[in-house]
């Protein structure tokens, strides 16, 4: 699409119109932030304990503190360091009148072994911060919180759905129906959360937010690239992150002024009816347009960009029009003949994609980890969410003049560092804290620069991808990256759910894991300032040419029983034999 290409150049002058569009495309990105972590709050865990029915009737319990009552009624959890939320000791207490409770549960104890049983009269929880959260409603711990770790599971699967028939039915009905349709849905399914009488509902229609609301960003950024001159791709690429971090950092406030679950998801989902008003008052995609056969409407479309923009077009560029037909034609031959398969066949191409492909999966899991883990930090969870959301829009605002300076690949490598060592050293500090609230904030900052590096490596590996492998296989590599990115955000919830029971190890979990990542990303091959590569054989020998030379590979390929080019050559040349 050359000459559609120059068109838009020639009619988008300073890209003025295009910008301010794009800015009015992707408010979809705000009440996006929203649905993706709006699980901070709408299923918070405030603290609780069981009701001890012996004693909430009992003549003295107002002159009983919450303290008292859980030194003597509930047992310790070691492993959480606190007492447990889902057992009690069963005393005999019907003897115990008066003010002399406490003495005389005291006396029983020490005549005998109290026994522990779980909470069999329902649970108290503590509502200062909340007035109600899903938890609070529904009971959703204990035995119950894995329904709540898998609501959340069922949006991000939700949105591994999304990303697909976002794609699918953007081509085939075109860039602004499918974002209309998407902001239309997740107002219509986002409101009926708010309605939602248990649970399973209340999954399902998270689920079905998930799907319209992530086609419909997607779809968002897709539109926002088609109609931006070469000047402004790299703004639209990044306004979708910009708009997420506002997003966050938005959510708090709603937040912190509706605290009652079902009132704030109503009011966040309202916010998409800004995006269904947004997608009448824009153009279409020209390009999409185009490629349909609609010449003439494609046509129209650029002429209103060129009256917008202020500009003025020869007749020239307008008969530029007649090659587009024909050079898109010649493009779809190509890409008919282009297969996952072909990367696959080529060992180092297929090296190089898996390691791709785990790198997104784990870099998900520890950003969407660290994203919802907000609640989970001392100190006060709306300043915390709202600090999260500041990460990431210092980390959008980063990544691009990091990039220009030291590539995509050391970029990356750097962040995932930062993240890992991060996380490690706020998991000591919360650890041994010991209610030293100095040591507690100092874990908080930590945790903070840990969701600034993650999101900075998020936003790198976006431009990172589409450089990494040749011209023919990038759709592929880039759709089955995002695949394996979903995967790893389905996986966050239950592994943010460990640390109910051990407060370390969800913490550990994520800088092992970005540790991991970040010695992974040391196969990459630098493309920041490199041509891209056109065909298979050409990215093959380059990644040949890399991965061979890397310590990593070395240090795994020890352990070989055969030498490593004796074994290449045998694979390639059964590979050449395939492709002949």
């Amino acid at each position: 699409m050359k000459n559609l290409e120059k068109v838009i150049e020639e009619v988008s002058g300073k890209g003025n119109y295009q910008a301010l569009i794009t800015c009015f495309v992707m408010t979809v990105s705000i009440p996006a932030a929203f649905m993706n972590t709006g699980s901070v709050f709408l299923a918070a865990v405030p603290d609780s304990r069981c009701v001890i029915a012996e004693i909430e009737n009992f003549t003295t319990r107002s002159n009983l503190s919450e303290a008292a009552i859980k030194a003597n009624f509930l047992p310790w959890n070691h492993l959480g360091n606190r007492h447990d939320r889902c057992k009690r000791f069963q005393y005999n207490i019907t003897q115990c009148i008066g003010d002399d409770l406490l003495n005389c549960v005291g006396q029983i104890k020490n005549n005998s072994i109290p026994s522990i049983v779980p909470c069999d009269n329902d649970y108290l929880f503590d509502h200062s911060t909340f007035q109600s959260t899903i938890v609070t409603e529904w009971n959703l711990i204990c035995g119950q919180i894995s329904l709540a770790s898998a609501s959340t599971s069922f949006y991000y699967i939700g949105m591994f759905f999304g990303s697909i028939l976002g794609g699918i039915l953007s081509d085939r009905f075109g860039r602004l129906l499918i974002y209309r349709c998407g902001a239309i849905l997740s107002l219509v399914s986002g409101v009926a959360i708010g309605f939602a009488p248990n649970i399973y509902v209340f999954a399902f229609l998270r689920c079905m937010v998930a799907i319209s609301s992530c086609a419909a960003a997607k779809v968002a950024v897709v539109y926002v690239v088609e109609i931006c001159n070469e000047r402004w791709r790299s703004f639209a690429g990044l306004s979708y992150t910009i708009g997420f971090g506002l997003g966050c950092m938005l959510l708090s406030v709603f937040a912190y002024f509706i605290r009652d679950w079902r009132t704030l998801e109503i009011a966040i989902s309202s916010t998409f009816a800004v995006c269904v008003v947004v997608s009448f008052c824009v153009d279409k995609s020209p390009r999409w347009v185009y490629v349909q056969g609609d010449s003439r409407e494609a046509e129209t479309i650029c002429r209103h960009i060129a009256r917008r923009n202020g500009i003025v077009v020869s007749d020239e560029v307008w008969d530029q029009f007649e090659g587009v037909k024909e050079d898109e034609s010649k493009e779809k031959k190509v890409e008919s003949k282009n297969t996952l398969k072909e990367m696959l066949i080529r060992p180092f191409t297929r090296l190089m994609l898996l390691n791709n492909m785990f790198v997104w999966m784990t870099t998900s899991l520890v950003y969407y980890g660290l994203t919802l883990n907000s609640g989970a930090l001392a100190g006060n969870i709306f300043i915390n969410n709202a600090a999260g959301g500041l990460m990431e829009l210092m980390a959008a605002l980063v990544s691009g003049p990091a990039i220009a300076k030291f590539g995509c690949r050391n970029s990356v490598i750097f962040y995932e560092f930062l993240a890992s060592f991060s996380c490690l050293v706020s998991t000591i500090a919360i650890q041994f804290a010991n209610s030293n609230k100095a040591v507690e904030t100092l874990g908080v900052v930590l945790a903070m620069i840990g969701r600034f590096g993650i999101s900075a490596a998020w936003a790198v590996m976006y431009l990172h991808t589409p450089a990494l492998f040749a011209t023919p296989g990038r759709s592929s590599a880039l759709g089955a990256s995002s695949m394996a990115s979903r995967v790893g955000s389905i996986i966050t919830p239950f592994t943010l759910q460990l640390q109910y029971n051990i407060p370390w190890l969800t913490q550990t979990v994520f800088g092992i894991g970005a540790f991991i990542v970040a010695c992974l990303c040391t196969l990459y091959p630098e493309t920041h300032g490199r041509p891209m590569m056109s065909s298979y054989d050409e990215a093959e020998m380059r990644f040949k040419r890399h991965v061979t030379q890397t310590r990593l590979y070395r240090i795994v390929c020890c352990f070989r029983s055969r030498p490593i080019e004796e074994d290449y050559n045998a694979r390639e040349f059964e590979t050449m034999e395939k492709v002949a």
